[in-house]
Order: structure tokens, then sequence, then C-alpha cells
């Protein structure tokens, strides 16, 4: 008898409203539950179907139950709606996230195209072999309406913990007698070993890097969003490889980028020309990576490794600034010092803005007893700053007191040292020991640098609060 009760309820249900014409019904609650509308029709919809099997419901638990059970549904209900409409995903620790927040209207949303976009993603972060470095997000779509802005973005982000950002919209619009879809991308930097300028510019790049404004037939929407994720996938292994080299990680900025201009997508004809720039920067990083590579391994006086990195360089991109200066480097250690001032003047005219071949150029004055250039090449240092310069500090710190340990009549590398210390770094103890070394082995042909560092012992002292 029981049996037969809830089969005719069942069947009642159907009757009243059909699966097919529930369809709609369920699937706006499931696009749209996190809206106040979407709530609204949850618990209408809950109360239909309540009343629909209120009567075999009633002879099997009695009213007082039967009423405390719509209560406790509908506080459910309004409780998911309050953790779905405030819910978003946070990255793992210690994972690289890659959060997307794309916001696509009802109609595609419906069958959730963005779903192909994010499946090719991880499917390439698969076949590179990054899926456990690199997580991929997606940011609900009522959240992801909001992203307007890089404000809006970073405040989002700050609950995602995301290192990347990608937002935009994805729209579908009729183009003549077909219906397109488009495409249009933003996106955002935060990594946090990096500091916030570099973050910026690291930013702007990648927004550059990212596919504009597409567009593709709606038939063919799969093959569209497919090769619309490899191009931002792209983009993401370009600036990801990026933010490691700044962060030192430079083997994973070398790895990510070589497979870059290895992809097979680099070999079409029809590139974007910012995904060409993209090829033609990636060769130039992984030069610098491994010029970075064979600079530390010169100064570790490894000259087999140096030989390995530095001809790797040149072929990704011969005659570059950063050749230059691991060039000199080299001439310098085989004790042709002149020869190394020939690479930094070469380095000089290719610089485009950078700075790292003064402390080359003011270190070979000194050591080369030129104490006039070498002066003012220290005075110009002064006047420019940039990014991870203290790390050419340290560097230069090291290479001279190991030079020292060898050469101890070149006394004139103490004097180089405190100036930096002084006049770069701000330390005054570091700088007051260091033009004091010089002093006291100072020679009669350094008069002019000891008269400067006679004076600069003085400002020290007063700053200090010493007595003379």
């Amino acid at each position: 008898m029981e049996k037969q009760e809830r089969e005719l309820s069942a069947l009642f249900l159907y009757r009243l409203m059909p699966i097919d014409k529930l369809r709609p019904y369920l699937s706006y609650i499931r696009i749209n539950f996190a809206s106040f509308r979407g709530l609204l029709v949850t618990v209408v919809l809950t109360g239909i179907i309540f009343a629909a099997i209120y009567k075999p419901l009633l002879e099997l638990f009695g009213v007082s139950y039967l009423r405390w059970g719509l209560v406790v549904l509908l506080l459910i209900e309004i409780v998911a709606w309050i953790v779905v409409r405030k819910w978003l995903p946070k990255i793992p620790e210690g994972k690289l996230g890659l959060v997307f927040a794309l916001y696509s209207e009802d109609n595609l949303e419906e069958i959730d195209a963005k779903k192909d976009f994010l499946d090719q993603v991880r499917k390439n972060l698969v076949a590179d072999g990054l899926s456990e470095l690199v997580t991929v997000v997606k940011v609900p779509n009522h959240i992801a309406e909001k992203v307007k802005n890089y404000e809006i973005a970073r405040t989002i982000n700050e609950t995602v913990h995301g290192h990347y950002f990608v937002f935009g919209d994805v729209k579908k619009r009729p183009d003549g007698e077909k219906e397109k879809i488009f495409i249009d991308l933003s996106g955002l930097v935060v990594h946090s070993p990096i500091d916030k300028n570099s973050q910026f510019k690291l930013s702007a790049d990648f927004v550059r890097s990212l596919p504009k404004e597409v567009e593709m037939l709606e038939e063919f929407r799969f093959r569209g969003f497919a090769l619309t994720a490899d191009f931002v996938y792209l983009s993401a292994k370009y600036i990801v490889g990026i933010a490691a080299f700044l962060s030192g990680d430079v083997n994973l900025a070398i790895t990510l980028h070589e497979r870059l201009i290895d992809d097979k997508l680099f070999q079409r004809n029809d590139l974007p020309p910012n995904i060409e720039e993209v090829k033609i920067k990636a060769k130039q990083l992984l030069a610098g990576s491994y010029l970075l590579k064979a600079r530390m391994s010169l100064l570790k006086d490894d000259l087999a490794s140096y030989s390995t990195f530095s001809k790797r360089a040149q072929s990704y991109y011969p005659n570059q600034y950063g050749f230059h200066l691991v060039r000199a480097v080299e001439l310098f250690k085989e004790g042709d010092a002149k020869a190394a001032q020939q690479e930094i003047a070469l380095a000089k005219n290719l610089a485009n803005g950078a700075q790292e071949w003064r402390y080359s150029d003011a270190f070979l004055h000194y050591w080369l007893s030129e104490y006039d250039e070498a002066y003012k090449s220290s005075r110009k240092i002064v006047e420019h700053e940039y990014s991870e310069e203290w790390l050419t500090i340290q560097e230069v710190e090291q290479f001279c007191l190991n030079l020292l340990e060898t050469y101890p009549d070149r006394n004139q590398l103490h004097f180089w040292l405190g100036y930096i210390a002084y006049k770069k770094l701000r330390d005054l103890v570091k700088a007051l020991k260091y033009f004091e070394l010089f002093l006291a082995s100072v020679r009669p042909d350094q008069n002019i640098l000891e008269e400067k560092a006679k004076t600069f012992i003085s400002d020290i002292r007063s700053e200090m609060g010493l007595k003379e």
C-alpha cells in the first residue's frame, strides 16, 4: 500500500510539473543561485514541490514534523545561498596560482563554455609537467562579474592568494546571420617575492602578451576556446618564467622559457603581433638567464660551466648587453683588464637604460689605477638606481674582497668598497672600516683618493657622533 502511495505521489508531481518543464528552472537556479532572484526561485520551487507531495508526506510524518522539515529545508537553502554568495577558491600553500575570473552571460554559462577554456589550460600544464607546481582555479561567475578593474581584481585576489590573475568577459553576440563569441582579457601579477614596482611592470607585460578581443563563430566554440587558452597559457608561462628569474629561481625560468619557445604554437605563420613579441622576448630572457649562470660560474672559477652557459646564451640572443658584461669578467680573469674595458664600452652602447655596466666600468678604472676616471665613474653610480641593485653590490664586494686576498697591494679597492658602502648603502660602520683600511696602506700616487677618504672619514665620524 505504501509503495503504491509513493508511486502515485511521484506520478502526481510529474503531471503537475514534468521534468522537461522543471529543467529551465533548475538551470536558472544552477546559474543564478547566488543572486537574490536565484534564491527566490529556489524557495518558490521548493514550495511548489513540497505542496505537490504534501499529502503523502503528511500521512508519513504528521503535521508537526512536516512543518519543521520545511523550515529546516528552507534554512539549509538560505545558509547555502549565503555560503555560495561569498565563497572563493584558495590556492594551496606552496603552489603557484593561476586564477581566472571570466564572466560569461547566462546563455554561455548554461553550457559551461568556460570549462572548455580552463580544461585546455590544465591540459597544457600536465603536458609540460607543471601541474604539481601551478594550480588553476576559477572564480565563480557571480563574483567574476564584479571584476571590472585592477583594484577589484587585487581585492578578490587577497582572498584567493593567486600569483597570476586573468579577468575579463565572455559574450555571445549576433554578427550578421551568425552568432559569434567574443573574449576580452586582462591580467594582473601578484608575486610576493617580487617588489611592487616589478609586479606593476610584469602586470603590464602580462596584459600585452594576452590575446586581445578574440572572436569566434559559435559553432567553432570548442576549437576557438582551446586555441585562446593555448595563447593565454603561453603568456602565463612567459610571465611565470620572468617572475621566477626575478625571485632568484633561474633554473625554473630557463625550464619555462625553453618549453615556451619550443611550443608548437610558435611554429605558426599567423601568430598575433603580441605573441610574436613574446617569442622574441623569451629568447632574450633565456639568454639573460644563461648569462647569469655563466657569470656565477666565472666567479667560482668554473670555466667549463662558464663556457657551456655562455654559448647557450649566445645561441639564443647573440651580441647582447649581458654577454659583454660576462665576457669582460672572463677577460679580466685572463689578465687583460684593458680588453675588459673594451667589452664594457660595448655593453654601455647596448645598455638601453641598464646600469650594471657602471660598476664594472668603475672597478676597472680603480684596478688600472686610473683614479680620476674611477672617481668620476663612482659619482655617476650614485646618480643612478635600478631594481635589484643590492645584488650587484653584494657581488662587487665579494669579488673585490677575494681579489684583495691575492693582491693586497690593490688597496684602492678598499676605497672603492668604502665609497659604495657610504654613498649607496649608507652603511657608515662598513664605510668607515674600508676607508681606514685604505688609508692604512695608502701610497704617494694615490693622493687624490687619500684626500677624498680623509674627508669622508671626517663626515662619517661627525654623522656617527664620534670624536676625531
